[in-house]
Order: structure tokens, then C-alpha cells, then sequence
């Protein structure tokens, strides 16, 4: 019964709360280092090449988090967040080869 009461205090709440986006947070960051092997096979990568991959994605993440912070107090959370998620909607589309019929001009 403690146990109950204890989690009914906001406090705890609040610190559970920021403990799970703590590790939602990190978890974004070490994603990753999970698809390197398929990365490896799929592009045939050396692992100077996969390193240098993995580098850029933790440069472009840290370079890229104080302009999300900026837009984000700017536009608000909700408006960055909704544009992110219709770039990861649309993002699929952009790699698609051409069809057929297309022909370069020229």
C-alpha cells in the first residue's frame, strides 16, 4: 500500500516522467549504432566508412539541437514536432527512383 501512495505524489510523477524522455532521448541518439550492420551489408561500408557515418549522424544531431530548441521556443513545440512528422510522412517519397517514361531533357 505504501508503494500506491507513494506514486500518487506529483513530485514522483513528474521525476518518473522525466526519466522515461532521459532514456527516450538517449535512446534516439544510440539508434544508430543498431542499423550499422545492415547499413555495413546493404552499402558495403568499410568501417572507417561506418565510423565516419556515425559521426556525422551524433555531429548532425548535436549541431542541429540548439536550432531545434530555438524553432521550437519560437514556433512552438507542437508546429516543429507536426513539420518533423510530415517530413518523416513524406521523406520515403523523395527516394523513389523515376518512373520509366521519365527521360532527362536534353
Amino acid at each position: 500500500m505504501k508503494l500506491l501512495a507513494w506514486l500518487r505524489e506529483v513530485r514522483w510523477r513528474v521525476a518518473a516522467f522525466l526519466a522515461f524522455a532521459a532514456a527516450l532521448n538517449y535512446a534516439d541518439r544510440a539508434a544508430i549504432s543498431s542499423v550499422l550492420p545492415a547499413l555495413r551489408t546493404e552499402f558495403t561500408l568499410t568501417d572507417t566508412q561506418l565510423g565516419l557515418l556515425g559521426s556525422a549522424f551524433l555531429w548532425a544531431y548535436a549541431l542541429a539541437s540548439p536550432l531545434a530548441e530555438h524553432f521550437g521556443w519560437r514556433s512552438g513545440f507542437c508546429v516543429l514536432g507536426g513539420g518533423g512528422i510530415l517530413l518523416a510522412l513524406f521523406a520515403p517519397s523523395f527516394l523513389r527512383a523515376p518512373p520509366q517514361s521519365c527521360h532527362p531533357i536534353g
